[in-house]
């Protein structure tokens, strides 16, 4: 959404929804992508709406545990991140598997950033957490070998590297010669576990391939 909320709003309309209702975006909220008083503002603003607003964390946003606001919370069963201010918008955290209305959810944020030169040449927020870091892969994988992981969906912003539709990024810019470590290891993920469906985003577009669909405009009701 990058900060972009007009559709989250138009969904409330067309659903008369409440903050019983969850709408989960897979990365790239823009709610902790700029800091202080735009991102109070924008946070204020979007508290307001009639949803739960649930975030996994993306490349143009600040993790939300390097952000002394945020504190850990028990959520749907697994470990999230909220404000205070704002109890009503949720940051999931990577690795932690979610039960919501009788359906698991694996969720693993991150991606490297496409236009991290432009954004540090420009004075733009980049930041170097923006992949999962070597530990927290580590510790991933250990927990899902401990344990057979069946899950009904995995949600992650990027996607497995075998599933990048690389076909469909032609027109775009930006995804040649990056940084694919967390797609490669994503793969490693996609083989130790099974799943219905698997939900990302990242790729600003809209595609079901076999082994993944790519959300953007597209909202799924679960």
């Amino acid at each position: 959404t990058h900060a972009d909320f007009g559709k989250l709003w138009r969904l409330h309309k067309q659903y008369n929804t409440t903050k019983d209702d969850i709408i989960i975006i897979l990365g790239d909220s823009g709610l902790n992508y700029m800091s202080g008083g735009v991102a109070r503002i924008t946070k204020e603003n979007l508290s307001r709406l009639p949803l739960t607003v649930v975030c996994i964390h993306g490349n143009h946003e600040q993790r939300p545990e390097c952000i002394p606001t945020y504190n850990e919370i028990k959520w749907c069963e697994g470990v999230a991140m909220i404000e205070d201010k704002y109890p009503s918008l949720v940051f999931l955290k990577d690795g932690e598997t979610y039960y919501i209305n009788g359906k698991s959810f694996f969720v693993m944020g991150g991606a490297y950033s496409p236009d991290k030169e432009y954004r540090l040449a420009h004075n733009y927020p980049w930041y170097e957490n923006e992949q999962p870091s070597e530990n927290l892969k580590a510790s991933v994988k250990a927990k899902l070998s401990q344990e057979k992981k069946n899950v009904d969906f995995v949600l992650t912003h990027t996607c497995p590297y075998s599933c990048i539709p690389f076909d469909s990024l032609q027109s775009n810019t930006g995804y040649e010669n990056i940084d694919y470590s967390t797609e490669f290891w994503l793969d490693e993920i996609k083989a130790m576990i099974s799943y219905h469906c698997w939900y990302c985003g990242h790729y600003h577009i809209d595609l079901d391939s076999t082994d993944c669909r790519f959300l953007y405009d597209r909202v799924i009701l679960l």
